[in-house]
């Protein structure tokens, strides 16, 4: 063997050594469940074989919250506020496909408009409206995209640091979030799909917290464990995030139910900017911006934003769950 052929064959075995200790296999949805389910996890079973989780907080009779997570989290964000807000409310914490502990087909296609199908399945199986539906990042342009084509199923609309409706997170920040960068290559995301995503998950998570010491250990670890679900990383890998739908932004203002519009000034992932324009947009829009905050308040500022939510709801000319005012 020459000295060349004995060097490639030196790096093709690192190489095969990296990827042997980097790899890790899917966690079975038996583990999972176990592990991350509750006395309030539900499960329905849609016509196209998925398997949708969903956590049922509060009594039954009461005004119903739907909360829509962002990408590549889970029902358990909302714990926070849920835990808040639970005596007055019922909260429905939906887990998307790809995500949590919702178990989606192999034939699933991963977009959008099959995110907005799920929580519109939900919808439909309940029976439920004039909901308040929230919806944070990905989950606000999911929650705003349903919205949108069901006023008279919605009593309120809460986007929390919401994509969608702006410029792409990609072209608004100075860097794009790493996760956005490793997502438009091709050989990054077959990688993804394989590989430990520890690292890859802790910074994300400051990045969205920007505080190193609110992401624990504990906190990495879920992530990564509810990624390992069974198909969850072809759907993460496959969905196209942080772009701008034009035809929510034409179609806003004409949306005539009240919003509450929640960001953090020191959000990196979208940049309050974001949240600006998606409440100036909407006629009946409270805009609420917390300084020093990141990506996700209802985890940050648990007390405060959930406290904010529940005026919003309860008092004022605009408070959701008052009669719809005649159009």
């Amino acid at each position: 063997m020459t000295k060349a052929a004995r060097k490639v064959a030196m790096i093709g075995m690192g190489a095969a050594a990296l990827a042997l200790a980097l790899w890790r296999r899917d966690i079975p949805f038996s583990v999972l469940d176990r592990r991350y389910a509750d006395d309030r996890s539900r499960w329905l079973t849609l016509p196209n074989g998925m398997r949708l989780h969903y956590r049922d907080i509060g009594p039954v009779d009461a005004p119903v919250l739907v909360c829509v997570h962002g990408y590549s989290a889970s029902s358990l964000d909302w714990l926070p506020w849920a835990e808040r807000l639970k005596s007055t409310y019922r909260l429905l914490l939906i887990d998307l496909p790809g995500h949590g502990l919702t178990a989606a087909p192999d034939s699933y296609e991963p977009s959008l408009l099959g995110m907005v199908a799920c929580v519109a399945a939900l919808m439909e199986a309940l029976s439920l409206a004039r909901v308040v539906l929230i919806g944070n990042s990905m989950g606000g342009q999911v929650a705003a995209t349903y919205a949108l084509a069901n006023p008279d199923r919605i009593a309120g609309l809460v986007l929390v640091a919401s994509i969608g409706a702006a410029e792409p997170v990609s072209t608004t920040t100075a860097s794009p979030p790493f996760v956005v960068r490793l997502l438009g290559s091709a050989i990054a995301r077959f990688a993804l799909r394989h590989i430990d995503l520890t690292p890859l998950v802790r910074h994300g998570l400051r990045n969205a917290f920007g505080d190193r010491e609110a992401v624990t250990d504990a906190l990495v670890q879920q992530y990564t464990d509810l990624a390992r679900a069974p198909g969850h990383r072809e759907i993460l890998t496959g969905l196209q995030i942080g772009q701008r739908d034009t035809a929510m932004l034409a179609r806003l203002p004409l949306f005539d139910r009240p919003t509450l519009v929640m960001s953090g000034d020191a959000d990196r992932l979208v940049p309050v900017a974001q949240a600006r324009a998606i409440a100036a947009a909407l006629p009946r829009a409270r805009l609420i911006v917390y300084p020093g905050i990141g990506h996700v308040p209802m985890q940050q500022i648990a007390e405060r934003s959930a406290a904010d939510l529940r005026d919003w709801l309860a008092a004022g000319p605009d408070s959701p769950f008052r009669p719809s005012r005649p159009r």
